[in-house]
């Protein structure tokens, strides 16, 4: 495993929990039938980011992954808030369909 402290810039892609492929991750499933791990993966990453906001009233860019501490770039504002369609979805309600996203990656 990656350990992002040891130089205080972590790879995006080699360790830290990073939302928008937490989020990726989730609309593939949902688009493929995987529903439950949709699910979990939701449940877990609204957990995650509602905890970092109890904690400290804002979020953050990366968080560790042994144990879902924050890490880097606190008041980190930008895809985090693809949560949100995460939230809808596991209620029941129409997700945002054109997200920023898009224009970064295949959604």
């Amino acid at each position: 495993m990656y350990d992002p402290r040891a130089s205080g810039n972590p790879s995006s892609w080699f360790g830290p929990i990073w939302i928008n492929a937490n989020y990726m991750v989730f609309k593939r499933l949902v688009n493929y039938g995987f529903k439950d791990d949709a699910r979990e993966l939701a449940e877990k990453t609204i957990l995650l980011l509602g905890r970092d906001y109890e904690r400290f009233g804002v979020l953050h860019e990366y968080y560790l992954p042994e144990n879902g501490e924050p890490f880097l770039n606190k008041s980190f504002q930008n895809w985090n808030l693809l949560v949100l369609n995460m939230a809808a979805w596991l209620d029941g309600k129409d997700m945002v369909k054109r997200t920023l996203m898009k224009e970064y990656f295949i959604i």
